[in-house]
């Protein structure tokens, strides 16, 4: 998370904190038209919650402490890992539907630009479904949160994160070369991939479908039926059959032309079990949202429950996302030890009506919206190079709201 107050430039850190104040309630408010509630996780957590799971943070990107008992933590490097396991410690199996949101600082040092370890993010876990419906819906409220944003361009890459681990469970290499052919598929590296698998030796027609798989890219039932002439599994084509269903649903939405198929789409949490997507916006080259489904993620803590959820990266949401203006307005009333009772009367009396007001020493040199003198029997409010007077506080209100436009 950005520090606010380390700077020698307080007008831009107020500004960029009030941003992304702004874009957190909208966050919390489109959440809450889902039906999610809002959860919280310890900062601080058991280094073995992250180390005892299979696909999660690697050791080396997380901020470990010691307690004074000598027990090793770490400054949470995740939000669905504690959340799944407190949910699991409660329900061994699916038995409801269960709908959280938060908005939580992770840890990593695998951030670590300009030495920042910490980075907001807000998100969504949805447990107890495992309906494509339910894809589509969490895929739904990701595209209405960026619209709510005020982003006009921004596509959503919807992927499979089973698809491509049957793929590679088709061919014998070691974990590097795994390693590799994923560094080739996610840049789309077509010559280097083409390179890397003349030296395998693997089927043909497997080999056809890894190199076809940065190709797969596109709209969506374009990309399906491309797909399916390829050398598939049964499995294959019925995960491709539930990305088809998903994106029906997400046209009944409204949302299909911003939606994106990418088969060679590969997200680095391996807990991830099926669909998978990430959010991009126009001219940025890193994801803005990233999410998917996570069905087996709860077994590792003894239970059974179908999971799918997205977090946004609210940083990167603050740098790009249009600026809002301030929702309060700046008054500041000028003052002397004459009438300073008048003063905070009035100040006072603004404030119950929700306008955000200073008070200040007439010798004071002031920048505001407005500023309002106070006078023996009446008010002068100057806003740009206008005046007006007026005889009370009710007139003075109403000249504000007028101005304002009636609000």
């Amino acid at each position: 998370m950005q520090s606010y107050l380390d700077e020698l430039k307080p007008d831009v850190n107020i500004t960029s904190f009030k941003q992304k104040e702004y874009i957190i309630q909208k966050l919390r408010d489109r959440f809450m038209s889902y039906g999610y509630q809002q959860i919280q996780t310890p900062a601080f957590e058991p280094y073995d919650l992250y180390t005892t799971v299979t696909g999660t943070i690697h050791p080396d990107d997380m901020i470990k402490v010691m307690d004074p008992s000598g027990r090793v933590l770490v400054l949470r490097p995740d939000i669905t890992i504690p959340i799944t396991q407190k949910v699991a410690s409660y329900v061994n199996h699916q038995s409801e539907e269960l709908r959280y949101f938060y908005v939580l600082d992770v840890y990593r040092t695998t951030f670590n630009q300009q030495h920042d370890y910490e980075k907001t993010q807000a998100g969504i876990e949805f447990f107890g479904n495992e309906t494509a419906d339910s894809d589509a819906e969490v895929i739904a409220l990701a595209n209405q949160t960026l619209l709510d944003l005020k982003f006009k361009k921004f596509t959503i890459e919807i992927g499979h994160a089973a698809f491509f681990k049957e793929i590679l469970e088709m061919v014998s290499i070691s974990k590097e070369e795994k390693q590799l052919l994923k560094q080739f598929i996610q840049a789309k590296n077509i010559p280097g991939l083409e390179e890397f698998l003349h030296h395998l030796e693997i089927e043909e027609s497997v080999k056809e479908l890894i190199q076809e798989i940065p190709f797969l890219y596109g709209e969506p039932l374009k990309v399906i039926e491309k797909a399916k002439m390829l050398s598939l599994t049964k499995s294959m084509v019925e995960k491709l059959n539930r990305i088809k269903a998903i994106y029906e649903t997400l046209s009944s939405y409204g949302y299909e032309e911003h939606v994106i198929l990418d088969l060679g789409l590969i997200n680095h949490m391996e807990y991830y079990s099926d669909v998978i997507f990430q959010g991009y916006i126009e001219n940025i080259g890193k994801p803005i949202l990233s999410g998917g489904r996570y069905d087996q993620l709860a077994n590792q803590f003894h239970s059974s429950i179908p999971a799918i959820g997205f977090a946004f990266d609210v940083d990167l949401l603050v740098n790009q996302s249009p600026k809002q203006t301030d929702t309060l307005l700046n008054c500041t009333i000028q003052y002397n030890q004459s009438n300073k009772e008048k003063g905070i009367q009035t100040a006072q009396f603004l404030r119950k009506h929700n306008y955000s007001v200073t008070l200040s020493n007439e010798q004071q040199k002031v920048k505001s919206k407005y500023i309002i003198m106070l006078n023996k029997n009446s008010y002068t409010l100057s806003y740009q190079k206008d005046s007006y007077e007026v005889k009370s506080s009710n007139e003075l209100l109403k000249i504000i709201q007028k101005l304002e436009g009636g609000n």
